[in-house]
């Protein structure tokens, strides 16, 4: 339904509560917060089809879609062309869409995200920089480098970034396990519209 539920336990034992006094609150915190596209659970998942978390960014005229399954840890990431914007969606189906805020006022844009990106997050700006969407990637996969990943456009690496800032909110800061990305060139797919 395009809800945000947070998950809180108890980050502690209550014997170490009792520890510092007899009506000590054990510590509680967020654990997990759920949205559409960080589903895992498989009694909440659809049998027939990915749930796929999806970021959409632009940088210097050229747009690139960035998607992740949790449940799978495939991580895929494609430049593309604004006028194929509505057939990528529709073929990604995603169950959310991460999308700079700035990316929303477009009229053109905005309607395509509405019919075909499931639920939408608008994200501040400032989290599609690729510079910083890399340092991202990199603590997401623990890595130093991403050479051995292949190369990424500025636009893939804000989209890829964009997705490492809100699984590492989503989840709580835990690393979920994740295959390296993979970059789909767009002219070896036959595209379809929808």
């Amino acid at each position: 339904l395009g809800f945000r539920v947070a998950v809180c336990d108890q980050l502690e034992d209550p014997a170490e509560a009792k520890k510092r006094g007899s009506k000590s609150v054990v510590k509680r915190g967020v654990t997990r917060v759920v949205t559409p596209g960080t589903l895992t659970e498989d009694t909440l998942l659809e049998d027939r089809g990915a749930n796929r978390l999806v970021a959409l960014s632009s940088r210097g005229g050229v747009m690139a879609l960035a998607s992740v399954e949790l449940s799978t840890g495939d991580v895929e990431c494609l430049e593309i062309e604004a006028e194929t914007l509505s057939s990528n969606l529709s073929a990604l189906r995603p169950s959310e869409t991460l999308v700079a805020d700035r990316l929303l006022q477009d009229e053109t844009t905005f309607g395509l995200l509405k019919q075909y990106g499931g639920v939408l997050q608008p994200q501040p700006s400032s989290l599609s920089d690729p510079t910083a969407g890399e340092a991202r990637l990199l603590k997401l996969y623990g890595v130093a480098t991403l050479d051995g990943f292949g190369q990424f456009s500025p636009a893939e690496l804000s989209a890829l970034g964009m997705l490492a800032a809100y699984i590492d909110v989503t989840q709580a800061g835990k690393r979920p396990v994740l295959k390296p990305p993979a970059r789909v060139i767009s002219h070896n797919i036959l595209s379809l519209d929808a």
